[in-house]
């Protein structure tokens, strides 16, 4: 098949699964192109409404942490570790499937970096001043400053070598 009618159908497809609700098997499990075409899925996790909340005082070992306008600079930028900070917002289906990969990439490596999301929809400033225009967008930071940035829904294994040469 010529590489632009491959290229049309992969957009195509992800229009499809941003414009409409997360699809989903049978079994549950949230399903969507990937930035290279491939199908990606995730199963997602009923959480508990505390865990992550950083007005509540913080996250499970391992775990996201839900960050605000006002909690971000003491979580992000004045952190000693390195941070993922996960941009996302309710209504957006790729980032509906991008957060339990960023759960089970935390689970899997949290020790060595802190891991974040903010809901750039409930908290614009941080959105605003990051020029967050595309979601989900991945920002890794060091020393309060960004030193990576990916946007667009990404597969495990990426996010795992993201996260790696940061730690």
């Amino acid at each position: 098949m010529p590489r632009i009618i491959t290229q049309t159908l992969t957009a195509l497809a992800t229009l499809v699964v941003a414009s409409a609700s997360v699809p989903a098997d049978f079994l549950g499990t949230a399903l969507a192109a990937g930035t290279d075409g491939k199908l990606i899925a995730a199963k997602s996790k009923k959480k508990n409404k505390s865990d992550g909340d950083a007005s509540k005082g913080g996250s499970k070992p391992g775990g996201v942490l839900d960050v605000t306008d006002k909690t971000f600079s003491k979580e992000v930028l004045k952190s000693s570790k390195p941070v993922l900070v996960d941009f996302w917002a309710p209504w957006c289906g790729p980032c509906r499937i991008q957060g339990p990969i960023v759960e089970e990439t935390a689970a899997e490596l949290g020790g060595k970096m802190k891991f974040v999301k903010l809901d750039t929809q409930t908290n614009p400033e941080v959105a605003s001043k990051y020029g967050i225009t595309g979601i989900p967008a991945i920002y890794v930071f060091k020393k309060g400053r960004v030193v990576e940035q990916v946007v667009g829904l990404r597969p495990k294994e990426e996010l795992l070598e993201l996260v790696k040469k940061h730690i």
